[in-house]
């Protein structure tokens, strides 16, 4: 995968607003279009495959398009609070293109704060500072224009709650207030997922992270829809949406694989390479194996 991440990456660059730095929402592409929740991820899955790989090439050969882009961001505005598609396919009943509102926002939140992580790398302190200064002026501004007193976040759903908790926009103290709201929003739900392909993902990573493996392997176990064990009754694909129209064949949705080796296998790489299996008791056994090549 290491490969095939560097030639996509490479495609990216190449799909790069040669005049602004600005990324796309597709890469190749025969046309350009930018929205800060698709585009935004670009420095989010540079870092990821540098993480898992510990290959530096991969910082270092992205590493002048991803601040031209950062940089681009930065000085504007419209473009850091784009939002086409918000979070996409979401299941909340009404939900609209482009909602929630503060979708954009979050992104590029989390844009910055990972330029930071990466200038920090490859120890471009100067770019660290600002990086990192940038971030935290986003980050309350988001708190400004979202920030609920009482740990709430934008439309406290199930995206904006788990999305603000997973990057820490939340103030520390305010969490714990947000992570009950996230679960009784779970349990309006009727136990099911209602976010879309964004949503989904940090739902379960936010679950994770705050010891609530039991209720993110409830939903992954879902039956019913939205659901993923629904999206595949009598199918061996994911769907492009959770009513499993358009297309049959789309990993739009195929986040929660990543649970399937973070949570139950417990192989994961936030803190160097850490291997903690979460028992369910709904699982009889689990057995995987994945290749990890970190640096020192």
């Amino acid at each position: 995968m290491r490969q095939y991440y560097a030639k996509w990456f490479a495609d990216i660059r190449d799909t790069c607003d040669e005049e602004t730095g600005a990324a796309p929402i597709i890469a190749p592409w025969h046309c350009f279009g930018h929205s800060m929740e698709w585009s935004g991820t670009f420095p989010l899955m540079v870092w990821d495959a540098y993480r898992f790989t510990g290959d530096l090439a991969l910082l270092q050969d992205n590493y002048s398009t991803l601040c031209r882009y950062a940089d681009y961001l930065i000085r504007t505005p419209q473009a850091r609070n784009e939002t086409r598609y918000g979070d996409w396919q979401s299941a909340i009943p009404g939900w609209k293109r482009g909602d929630p509102a503060g979708c954009g926002s979050v992104f590029y939140f989390a844009a910055l704060a990972t330029m930071e992580k990466i200038a920090r790398v490859l120890a471009q302190h100067a770019d660290e500072e600002r990086f990192a200064a940038s971030a935290r002026e986003a980050r309350e501004a988001l708190l400004a224009a979202f920030g609920r007193d009482d740990g709430g976040f934008d439309d406290n759903s199930q995206f904006s709650l788990a999305a603000a908790l997973w990057w820490d926009i939340i103030p520390k103290e305010r969490q714990p207030q947000a992570f009950e709201q996230l679960l009784e929003s779970i349990s309006a739900g009727g136990n099911h997922v209602l976010a879309g392909i964004y949503g989904a993902k940090y739902l379960i990573m936010a679950l994770c992270r705050f010891g609530r493996q039991d209720v993110a392997l409830s939903l992954m176990l879902q039956k019913t829809a939205p659901g993923w064990l629904d999206m595949l009754s009598g199918s061996t694909t994911l769907r492009e949406k959770w009513d499993g129209s358009d297309s049959q064949n789309h990993c739009m949705f195929g986040s929660v694989d990543a649970a399937l080796y973070a949570m139950l296998a417990g192989i994961t790489v936030e803190n160097g390479i850490r291997i903690q299996p979460y028992y369910a008791p709904a699982v009889s056994h689990v057995q995987a194996h994945t290749f990890l090549q970190q640096t020192a």
